[in-house]
This record gives structure tokens, sequence and C-alpha cells, in this order.
């Protein structure tokens, strides 16, 4: 009996000392959650009209502190992440430009508190829209690398070929969608930090709010010691998973936030078919993410088919076909689920998840193990939680 009450008396104790867990923590959690900033939109008014000339628009609004503190605040455009702000809280009311497109604007602004928690303020808004705008345009850097400098020996088969069927196939099945077609396709020797920053520039500097920006990569990358991601470049002088020369030879997930976050178009697509896809989480809220495998994953190219296995399944979501080695082989269903006629990029990244084990399965090595994935879905709510969706192809019928 006294053996049965000592179990007894250990249970509620312990019993008693996860409910006092449960509500400390519970109490901490609720106490982040109050004393959120105020935020009031002081301009332009919930009415007012954009005129279609402009591409930038004045925004004006405060942040109180209602006792919890401010970190800082951020304001999105399309979803993007146009500002971030950590300090001046203390002044009147803030003053910032942010891009506008033709159509409906969509502005967020979100506060945090000093325990991390954040109320965001939405605000929509039209600027008009003339029978002569133009349709928008669409900016692609496909990247693909088979040869690096470090070995000679160490080298992928298909990375240049699907650079150039990416951008082929966006020139052949996209071009009824948009104004013009930018294309500016790098591989083996031309993938150098230089050549891709000067890309990046120029897109940065050409890109209106309403365009789409796609940029396919396809190569090897590594992870360093700290499990950071980088793609290598084509001057990579020696595999280094220490990361010394990560910064001058390779494209850090880092690089990638800090060169998309200078984009202002308000539609992004990323697409990764390298190892360690996954990695990339941490890329700009409201940008489209389609990784060939999660974070500690290989991705794979199948000699039978000339190609990489997910990059072959995202070409044939696109075109309705499979093609084995340049060959049409058979007809299968395309990635326009709605038969709308149009594919958006959630519709393609859908089917690239449904279909890639299915499809690779004839084909690839049993024992390997790739799962491509999705990353689109960032912060707490809906200012850093959203994607926008859109067409990115036409069928051919």
């Amino acid at each position: 009996m006294k053996f049965k009450f000592k179990i007894v008396l250990l249970m509620a104790l312990l019993l008693v000392g996860f409910i006092g867990i449960l509500y400390s923590d519970g109490v901490n959690s609720q106490g982040k959650f109050k004393n959120l900033p105020r935020i009031q939109l002081l301009f332009p008014s919930a009415n007012e009209k954009i005129s279609e000339d402009a591409e930038n628009i004045s925004i004006g609004f405060s942040v109180k502190d209602t006792g919890g503190g401010i970190s800082k605040v951020e304001v999105f455009c399309q979803n993007r992440l146009a500002h971030t702000i950590t300090s001046g809280f203390d002044k009147h009311w803030i003053k910032l430009s942010v891009p506008v497109m033709p159509g409906t604007n969509h502005i967020s602004i979100k506060a945090y508190n000093k325990g991390n928690m954040s109320r965001t303020y939405q605000y929509v808004f039209e600027k008009e829209i003339s029978a002569d705008t133009p349709k928008p345009d669409l900016y692609v850097l496909s990247i693909g690398i088979n040869r690096y400098h470090f070995d000679e020996h160490y080298y992928l088969n298909y990375a240049v070929q699907n650079a150039n069927r990416v951008a082929d196939v966006f020139k052949t099945y996209s071009s009824s969608l948009f104004n013009v077609i930018n294309l500016t396709v790098l591989t083996e020797e031309n993938v150098i930090k230089s050549n891709v920053l000067r890309v990046f520039d120029s897109i940065q500097k050409k890109a209106k709010p309403q365009d789409v920006v796609v940029l396919y990569l396809t190569g090897l990358s590594f992870l360093n010691q700290d499990d950071e991601f980088y793609f290598a470049l084509s001057d990579l002088p020696k595999r280094d998973n220490h990361g010394d020369l990560l910064e001058q030879f390779g494209i850090t997930s880092q690089n990638l936030k800090d060169w998309i976050g200078e984009i202002r178009a308000s539609k992004v697509v990323l697409i990764l078919d390298t190892n360690y896809a996954g990695s990339t989480v941490d890329v700009l809220p409201g940008v489209f993410v389609l990784a060939s495998s999660s974070k500690y994953q290989h991705s794979y190219e199948v000699y039978n088919l000339c190609s990489s296995t997910f990059t072959w399944v995202l070409l044939n979501g696109i075109r309705g076909y499979t093609d084995i080695c340049g060959v049409k082989e058979k007809s299968i269903a395309n990635a326009d689920f709605d038969k709308d006629g149009f594919i958006t990029i959630s519709e393609l990244g859908f089917y690239v998840i449904q279909n890639f084990d299915k499809q690779t399965e004839p084909y690839r090595n049993t024992n390997t193990i790739q799962k491509p994935i999705i990353l689109k879905r960032y912060g707490r709510d809906s200012a850093g939680d959203a994607v926008n969706d859109f067409p990115i192809v036409k069928v051919k019928k």
C-alpha cells in the first residue's frame, strides 16, 4: 500500500508541476499579446484615386507604444517587403515612398512589440488603368553550371541544358501574357558573381511594380559548417564547407534576400534545382520559392531523361507532355487544374509536388529520397503570410 501511495503521490506532484508550467507559459504568452503597438494611417485617404502616371506614392502613418515597446515596423506592398524600420518611433509620424502598380494595390503596415508579437494595418487603394496601359513585362534570369574550376571530375551533366530549356519554355508559353520578355541565360564560366550582380542590377533598375521576375538556379550547392546554404559559382577554386570562400565564389541565402529585396516587381518567383534547396527558407516574404529538395536532401539527374528529375517534372507541367532527351514521348495533363487556359505559379508548384514521385519513379534510383517543396508562407499573419498568385504561362492548344 505504501508503494502504491508513493506512486500516486509522485504522479500527483508531476501533474501539479506540469500544470504550473503550462500556467506559467500561458501567462508569459498572454503577456506577449498584450500592449501591441497601435497603428494609424494618416495619408493617403481610403477613397483617394492614384494617377495612372504615378510609379510611387507617399504614405504617412504613426505607430504608438501602448506599453509593450516597439521593436520594428515592416511595410509590405502587394505582400512584398518594401521597408523595415527599427528606429524613429518617437516621431509624430513616419513618411515613406512605396511603389504602386495599375489596378488594386495592397499596403500592409506591421508593427512588432518587444515580445515580437505584431499588429497589422491593411490598406487597399486603386491606381487608375487606362485602355492603353501596357501589359506587365517578364524578366527571366536562368542560371546553370555543369563544370567547376575546383574539380574537373566533379560535375553535372544537364544543368546547362535545363537553364536553356527553362528560358525557352517561358519564351514560348508566356509571350501572350506579357508586353516584353527579357531573357538572360548565364551558364558555365559566365556564372561568376560580377555577372550575376550585373543582371540583378539591371532587373532592379528596370522592373516595375506590376512586372514579374523569375529566377532559376541549377547547379551544385553546399551547406557550410553552420548549415548555411550557398550556391556554388563556376569559379569556386575549391570545395569549401567552412565558408571561407563563400562570399566571393558563392550565392548565399542572404545574397538572395538582399538582391531580391531591391527588386520593385511585386511578383517574384525563385526556382531552385540544387542540393539542399530547402535551406533557402529565409527569403523575403511574398516571394514564391519552389525548391527541388528539402534542407538536407540532394537533387538528382537521370541519364535516361537527359535532365534533372525536378526540372523535368516542372517542364512537363507547363508543356503538357513528357520529353525524353529532346524527343516528345507522350501527352499528359498539364498544371492548368481549373482549366481556364492559364497556369498560375501556385498551380505549377502544386503540380510538381503532386506528380514528382509518380512521374519520376520509372527512371530514378529507388534508394534516393528527394521531395520538392514550396516555400511560400512566412510570418505570423496576413502581412507576411501571403504570396501573390498569378498566371505565369498560357496553355498551348
